[in-house]
């Protein structure tokens, strides 16, 4: 459990970063050497949070094999562990194939992170279903929605801003 909590401190740092950055290309005009360094970061806390996340797992499906008799038993709190893992899995390995700039690793941390907000909230406090589930509250589905609604509008603005700063106006002449 703290092997996996550890891994959502990491994923939590990659996605404060990319807000960072999400907000900054409103301020600043010339944000690449910002965007190549807080990008390299957030890709750090991303491989570090994808190694504790994973290594996580399998110790949970080893102490479930030996409290539960099962490995793996499709629980919602594994699976979203899961999905959470291979979310930001994605962003490494688009990274590496070239396919992510450094604004946009950046920019894509914050929306991987809902994964993980749905993998340690939505599953305890939300679904409140599952082996895992931790006191079966009910509530918290509005103030979630109201921060995933939040997100999009701060990735929507950001990107908006980013790309429409990306396109050269011709020269004039005249």
């Amino acid at each position: 459990m703290t092997t996996i909590t550890i891994s959502y401190a990491a994923f939590t740092v990659a996605a404060v970063l990319g807000n960072i950055a999400l907000i900054r290309v409103w301020i600043y005009k010339d944000n690449e050497s910002f965007f190549k360094e807080y990008s390299h970061y957030a890709y750090r806390m991303i491989q570090l949070g994808c190694f504790l996340l994973t290594v996580g797992i399998i110790l949970g499906g080893v102490w479930a094999d030996y409290s539960w008799g099962r490995f793996w038993g499709w629980d919602p709190k594994e699976t979203w562990a899961l999905i959470a893992d291979v979310g930001f899995l994605a962003l490494l390995h688009a990274r590496i194939a070239g396919w992510l700039k450094p604004f946009t690793l950046l920019a894509l941390s914050p929306v991987a992170y809902l994964l993980v907000i749905m993998a340690w909230y939505g599953v305890n406090f939300i679904l409140a279903a599952g082996l895992h589930s931790y006191g079966f509250s009910s509530g918290g589905a509005l103030v979630v929605a109201i921060y995933v609604a939040a997100q999009m509008t701060i990735l929507s603005l950001g990107l908006w801003r980013y790309f429409r700063l990306q396109i050269k106006a011709p020269p004039l002449h005249g």
